[in-house]
């Protein structure tokens, strides 16, 4: 299998922070709609079941899609796939900015999640691929804080708009001019990539019974883990969607604006969770089962203290769900790209990637339509042992998956 890369390690981290800002921009104008959720209700707009209905299917479609798009990764060209779903956003986000029916909306908002099939497989397969090998390692780690920052960037948009619309007006712009420069770039600096063949030989063989798909459920059980990644982006992005909705529902003086605002404090911590979990892969352990099962033991008291909502001071729920985040967060790359990233030597890391990601969709799914639907009938306290039940299921999953994974990746190269 040939492979296209850059030997330059200067080039390498320049194309590394194109695709930072590219997909940062992107996660922003995936997450805008459940940022504008709680301006969308308090308008009028829409019910918070209709809300959480259309989030819900964008996210079920993209998962559903992302399967194909970690195939097509590995298959054709990464950079078209990135630009098909950048194209994709600016429709959308143009007539979703001038449209407010629940139908239109719908199917639009849909259709916009199925065209960005291979747009995160792509990034991923870049970074992971056709960096210099030197820092492809560090690049997988810190594309991930993309994520974060497109995140923050959705809530802040969100709070400074006066019209849920403009949140879509702000997006298409942003994907038009992130079209402009990807296109212009990455055909710039794939002149200085060099052809690169498959190790071959002892260590081709080496990987050679890894390459099906039989063999690589067989050996990793990354199916386990993909369970794994819908139960932490469960709760990882569930406490940041929710959060507003739950502090205006439980401290009734609270306008909606207010509420968005205090809950880019999450985020923020979110993003420290990235450091975390570098600190735990550099001085505690490579193993991404230890590593998980170590962080969510750290998030559950936090999220303990947070079956007081409502009882006790927001401040003080604000402060404890963003220590839970920081751990949950921290957990999340474990489960996702660093895994993911372990599948490089065999050729599927695309794959690998689109599937993780599915089944990170789905949490969102849960995230952002689930568990308000479920909030309307229990109390937010009931909805915060939800969480804990879903961290103590995703720790218990990782503890049982430790030899198997072990096995896998090889004892030389953990820690």
């Amino acid at each position: 299998m040939h492979n296209k890369y850059l030997k330059n390690e200067k080039l390498s981290i320049a194309l590394f922070l194109a695709l930072f800002i590219v997909n940062a921009t992107v996660y922003m104008t995936k997450n805008m709609f459940s940022a504008a959720m709680a301006t969308i209700v308090e308008e009028g707009v829409m019910t918070k079941a209709q809300t959480g209905a259309i989030s819900a299917s964008f996210w079920f479609v993209y998962a559903i899609f992302q399967i194909f798009g970690g195939f097509a990764a590995d298959k054709f060209s990464p950079f078209r796939l990135i630009g098909i779903g950048l194209v994709s956003g600016i429709i959308s986000n143009l007539i979703i900015s001038v449209n407010q029916s629940y139908t239109v909306i719908m199917v639009v908002w849909c259709l916009n999640a199925a065209f960005q099939f291979g747009l995160w497989p792509g990034v991923f397969k870049i970074v992971s691929s056709q960096t210099a090998p030197a820092i492809r390692g560090t690049a997988v780690f810190w594309v991930i804080l993309s994520n974060s920052a497109g995140q923050a960037l959705s809530l802040f948009v969100a709070s400074l708009v006066k019209r849920w619309e403009q949140n879509f007006v702000v997006s298409a712009v942003s994907l038009t001019v992130m079209l402009v420069f990807w296109a212009v770039f990455y055909k710039t600096i794939e002149k200085s990539m060099v052809e690169n063949t498959a190790a071959s030989g002892k260590e081709g063989k080496k990987h050679e019974n890894k390459a099906d798909m039989k063999s690589l459920v067989r050996l990793s059980g990354f199916p386990v883990l993909a369970l794994i990644a819908f139960l932490i982006v469960t709760i990882n992005n569930g406490i940041k969607m929710v959060t507003p909705v739950m502090l205006t529902e439980t401290y009734h003086n609270m306008p909606a604006a207010i509420a968005t605002r205090l809950s880019v404090l999450l985020v923020v911590f979110s993003t420290l969770g990235m450091f975390v979990a570098n600190f735990v892969r550099t001085k505690v352990t490579q193993h991404e089962m230890k590593a998980i099962m170590l962080l969510l033991a750290l998030s559950l008291p936090a999220l303990f203290v947070t079956c007081f909502v409502g009882k006790i001071s927001y401040l003080i729920i604000l402060a404890v769900l963003a220590v839970g985040a920081l751990f949950i967060h921290g957990a999340y790359p474990f489960s996702n790209s660093f895994a993911a990233a372990r599948f490089s030597d065999c050729g599927r890391n695309g794959t690998v990637s689109g599937i993780l990601n599915g089944a990170a969709a789905v949490g969102n799914i849960f995230a952002s339509y689930v568990i308000p639907k479920m909030s309307e009938s229990m109390s937010w306290s009931s909805i915060v042992l939800f969480w804990i039940g879903f961290i103590l299921a995703a720790t218990l999953l990782a503890a049982g998956m430790m030899r198997k994974w072990t096995a896998f990746i090889g004892e030389k190269e953990i820690q």
